[in-house]
């Protein structure tokens, strides 16, 4: 897990919950007078300012986190997206709001912007400004705030749980960023798929700030404020101690103007982002003003059931220490969490903003009810694969969680249009809802959120088998989610025919369309889809078995922004259409798929394929040759102006042989810079074409 973006679990739980259990202590404090406001009312008085920051961006992956039912490293890695160009476009359009210029270290400040750059060059610095405090010295660059992942970078692999990891350095000066060397100071960061992505600069601590500088700007402070609120709460004489250990070798200067309490109520704060969760929680044990800070500011802002060192005790723990730091709670595919173990916790945590316990198998009703407490702040909910919930506990989520944002309630198979219905009515502000498997809905519960969820950004509706047709509200008095879809997913919906190709109709921002596995879809239905929305950026067809060339000659000559095309598993699909696309838009496609397309593969592999199966005859093989040579000329015409990094044509459950080494086609993808990542899925670093 990284730990640039998430806290380390403490490996000392007894410590956590000893702090965790002295509420007698806390008692006897309340007889006690009130204590002047702590830091989080003081830091309200800080300065923020500006700064310029510069960032270089070394890779960007998005893909799978969660465990692959059947796959592989290999499968995983087909299934990962390099979105590095979009991430610098994101940077690009910030800069440009802000009225910078993207930089690069040889210096062209009059780079042609129609170049293609390759995205692994990170000569590319951009130069942005940064909001911090003054005191905290925490510099941070927000790339995305309320949209989710899937709408900028699409799909890479639907139904799947996803990670977003960037390698980046960031920093005030424009040398460490542009000096090659200066991957030593490299930070890596993970985001959760709903997570907001924020870029952080934070030094270590010796060389964050200067404390005497500090204490003298603390002491100006305390000085405009009342003696007598600046003379309140002495600590124990042992304090000073502690002050010593955290300070080190720096001198503080200003100790004689300002109460020791005054300095730990402001510097405690500061200091807390620096350490690990088991340092926060020891902090307790210092003296009970160094606990209730603690536990005014909570030791934890996140907590992930990735890191193997979790175990119920020590989630308990953190949880108790936690109620006024938490926002993010990640525990899906934690098997031993059970209901006790949250029901202590979540009617106290104040700041919980996403909740992922997805396959956490003995949850059930009552949790969903207990999330009620959570109404006023919880936005992002993954509940998926809950086996023991019910009509009864997700009516009772959808009628008191009215702030949800994104919910997935994807394999929870017992649900009917009882509780569809309340989600439509009753969470009207969902951006994202996902509904994979829910085998039992039909058109009377999705007609209803379709109308009603008028903000939805992202619909999946994978294996709704029951749904007979798409429709969406079209009053023109009335916004719908025709409006705001950018991703809509209706994969395996069989009851669909071409007629669903008109509820697309007029969808302006539609980004990414999956409709695999619609076995009744015909070139009807890609021609229309065209026609609607050319401005498609990555196109699912798969399993689409009626489909012909004419859908991809179609797509090839309206869809100029295409970005990645999966036409898998369509044996009708032919190398004269694959040819023709390459052509006509090599210079935007960045992923095609072409798996198990028998004529396609067969053609391009022309000796392997009659290895295995003996049936080819010798007119088949010069075929294949012909066709071959008329997809390798495709490429090789196009050259450097190709933007092909990602070119699947496995076949056969991806065996292949030597013979494959000797096709034209494979030396034209060696010569272009593609290396065969597994057999017959072939790839190269991803082209930034940011014109």
């Amino acid at each position: 897990m990284d730990k640039s973006n998430h806290e380390t679990i403490p490996a000392c739980s007894q410590r956590v919950e000893a702090a965790a259990a002295s509420d007698a202590v806390e008692e006897h404090e309340a007889d006690n007078p009130q204590p002047r406001p702590l830091a989080s009312t003081r830091l309200k008085r800080l300065d923020f300012c500006r700064t310029k920051l510069f960032v270089r961006i070394f890779s960007a992956k998005y893909g799978p986190c969660e465990v692959i039912a059947g796959g592989s490293f290999k499968e995983s890695l087909t299934l990962t997206r390099d979105v590095t160009p979009f991430i610098k476009t994101l940077l690009l359009q910030k800069q440009a709001l802000e009225g910078g210029k993207e930089d690069c270290i040889d210096g062209d400040q009059h780079m042609n912007k129609r170049n293609r750059l390759d995205a692994s060059d990170s000569r590319h610095i951009f130069s942005l400004d940064a909001i911090a405090s003054s005191g905290m010295r925490r510099r941070e660059i927000v790339l995305l705030h309320d949209t989710g992942m899937n709408a900028i970078f699409g799909d890479p692999c639907p139904g799947i749980s996803k990670r977003l990891h960037i390698q980046y350095i960031l920093s005030e000066s424009r040398l460490v960023a542009a000096n090659e060397s200066g991957s030593n100071k490299l930070q890596i960061a993970s985001f959760a798929e709903h997570e907001r992505v924020v870029l952080v600069r934070r030094d270590e601590l010796g060389r964050a700030f200067d404390l005497n500088d500090e204490f003298n700007r603390m002491s100006k402070l305390e000085t405009s404020m009342d003696s007598e609120n600046a003379t309140k709460d002495q600590p124990e004489p042992h304090v000073h101690q502690a002050t010593e250990a955290v300070v080190g070798s720096h001198r503080v200067n200003s100790l004689s103007r300002i109460s020791q309490a005054a300095i730990f109520e402001t510097f405690l704060p500061i200091l807390l982002p620096y350490l690990e969760i088991r340092e926060r929680a020891q902090s307790q044990l210092v003296c009970k003003l160094w606990r209730k800070i603690l536990r005014q500011w909570g030791v934890a802002t996140s907590i992930d059931s990735t890191d193997p060192t979790l175990t119920r005790p020590i989630l308990r723990g953190i949880l108790s220490n936690s109620f006024a730091s938490l926002q993010c709670l990640f525990l899906s595919d934690f098997i031993a969490l059970e209901k006790q173990d949250l029901s202590l916790a979540i009617p106290h945590l104040k700041k919980l903003r996403y909740l992922d316990v997805s396959r956490c198998c003995l949850l059930d009703d009552g949790t969903l009810a207990l999330l009620s407490h959570l109404s006023e702040t919880l936005e992002v909910l993954y509940i998926k694969g809950l086996k023991r919930v019910t009509d009864v506990g997700l009516t009772a989520l959808a009628r008191s969680c009215y702030r949800l944002r994104t919910l997935d309630i994807s394999c929870i198979h017992q649900i009917t249009d009882a509780s569809a219905m309340q989600i439509g009515q009753h969470l009207p502000n969902l951006r994202a809802l996902y509904l994979r498997d829910n085998y039992m809905l039909t058109n009377e519960s999705i007609d209803v959120i379709t109308s009603n969820c008028k903000e939805l950004e992202q619909l999946t509706l994978w294996g709704c088998i029951c749904m007979k047709h798409l429709t969406f509200r079209r009053d023109l008095m009335y916004v719908s989610a025709i409006e705001n879809l950018q991703t809509l997913n209706f994969w395996g919906c069989h009851g669909l025919t071409d007629e669903a190709a008109q509820a697309i109709a007029g969808m302006a921002n539609l980004k990414t369309l999956i409709a695999a596995e619609c076995h009744r879809f015909t070139d009807a239905f890609v021609t229309e889809v065209s026609a609607h929305v050319p401005q498609l950026n990555h196109l699912n067809l798969r399993y689409c078995r009626l489909i012909s060339d004419n859908a991809v000659n179609v797509v090839a000559e309206r869809m100029s922004h295409l970005h990645s095309l999966d036409v898998s598993f369509c044996p009708r699909l032919t190398a004269s259409s694959i040819s023709n696309l390459i052509s006509l838009r090599g210079g935007t496609l960045a992923e095609l798929s072409l798996r198990q397309c028998r004529n396609i593969c067969e053609s391009l592999y022309g000796t392997r394929a009659s290895q295995h199966r003996h049936e080819l005859t010798a007119l088949m093989d010069q075929q294949s040759g012909q066709s071959s040579n008329m997809v390798s000329h495709a490429l090789i015409t196009l050259g450097p102006r190709c933007n092909l990094s990602v070119f699947d044509v496995r076949y056969e459950g991806g065996q292949a042989n030597d013979a494959l080494n000797s096709d034209s086609l494979v030396k034209t993808l060696t010569s272009l810079g593609f290396v065969e990542a597994t057999r017959g899925y072939f790839h190269r670093q991803t082209m930034w074409n940011y014109a």
